[in-house]
């Protein structure tokens, strides 16, 4: 995961699966989230990763587990205002696992927020719920 987010930072293109990792989106305490470009379909798709450093073997199972059967019940789901699953894997070098999924462009919530002023209209608050 270091050695995707340095080749990131440094210009030089990064793989991950089949997928090439175009520009980070977001960071949260257990991972990161991908722009990415699906080449043999030519497309852009969000890839979420995990980051298992830190954790035991047994914690690092029970981590890598959970978040495989969060892609298989978010696949099983259909709708317009769910993000699709594509796909699944792991990292061949460090067997870090990842989803591909659907990429929505627009703004975070963070951006909304910090543009629209801390707190949002209640109308726009339940549409966004």
């Amino acid at each position: 995961m270091k050695k995707i987010v340095k080749q990131m930072q440094t210009g030089k293109a990064s793989i991950l699966g089949r997928y090439e990792l175009v520009t980070e989106l977001g960071r949260g305490a257990m991972g990161i989230v991908y722009k990415a470009y699906d080449p043999k379909i030519n497309r852009l798709v969000a890839v979420k990763t995990i980051s298992l450093v830190a954790a035991d073997s047994t914690e690092e199972q029970a981590c890598r587990e959970r978040f495989f059967r969060e892609a298989e019940a978010a696949g099983r789901l259909l709708h317009p205002r769910i993000v699709a699953i594509f796909d699944i894997g792991e990292n061949l070098d460090t067997l870090s696992p990842y989803i591909v999924m659907e990429y929505v462009a627009g703004r975070s919530l963070e951006e909304i927020l910090s543009t629209e002023g801390a707190s949002l209209p209640s109308h726009t608050t339940l549409q966004l719920i």
